[in-house]
C-alpha cells in the first residue's frame, strides 16, 4: 500500500540520517511521531475502505511531533511517493473526543491515524458541502453510532440525506 511505502521510506531516511549524525557527533533525531488526519486517515482504515467510496488524495494532513530535520525527511518520503505534506494541518478542527489509532510503531518512529468517526465529524463540521457525499455514505453505513458523534458535536444532521439504519460500530 502507498502509505506503507511512505513509512518504509521515512524509516530508511531516519536510519541513514541517524547514522550520519552518530558518526559526526550530532544530536540524535529522537523518535518522531506522525499523527495522520483527514482523508489519508480514512484511506488507512480498511473498514472505511470496504464500505465507503473514498477519493484518493495527493496531500497528507498530519500533526508532526519531532524536530525539523525529521520533518524534512518525512516530506522527502512523501515526495518520493508523489504525496505532499499539508503545511496547514495544524488548522484542522478535531472533536474533543478524538483518539488516535496505531498504524506503525518502531524504535525509529511512531505513526498513528485519527479515528474514522473523528475524521468524519471534522469534515462535517468544517466542510459539509464539500464532503456531503462521503458523509451521507458514512451515516448510512455506520448509522446511530456516527449520528451520536454528530449530535455530541452540535452538527446538524438535517443537512444530510441518507437512509437511516442501526449501522455498524467501529
Amino acid at each position: 500500500d502507498l502509505f506503507g511505502k511512505v513509512i518504509a521510506d521515512f524509516e530508511a531516511l531516519l536510519s541513514e540520517e541517524s547514522l550520519r549524525l552518530d558518526r559526526e557527533g550530532g544530536l540524535p533525531l529522537g523518535r518522531p511521531e506522525v499523527k495522520v488526519l483527514g482523508q489519508m486517515s480514512l484511506l488507512l482504515d480498511p473498514e472505511a475502505g470496504r464500505h465507503l467510496r473514498l477519493a484518493a488524495t495527493g496531500d497528507v494532513d498530519a500533526h508532526f511531533v519531532g524536530n525539523m530535520t525529521a520533518l524534512q525527511l518525512f516530506r522527502e518520503a512523501l515526495k518520493a511517493n508523489d504525496l505532499v505534506y499539508d503545511e496547514v494541518s495544524s488548522e484542522i478542527w478535531l472533536p474533543r473526543t478524538h483518539r488516535f489509532e496505531l498504524v506503525h510503531d518502531s524504535h525509529t518512529s511512531l505513526v498513528t491515524r485519527l479515528d474514522t468517526f473523528s475524521v468524519l465529524v471534522s469534515k462535517a463540521n468544517k466542510a459539509p458541502e464539500k464532503n456531503k457525499f462521503l458523509i451521507e455514505q458514512a451515516l448510512g453505513h455506520y448509522g446511530q453510532a456516527l449520528e451520536k458523534q454528530f449530535r455530541d458535536n452540535q452538527i446538524n444532521l438535517n443537512q444530510f440525506k441518507y437512509q437511516k439504519s442501526k449501522g455498524r460500530r467501529l
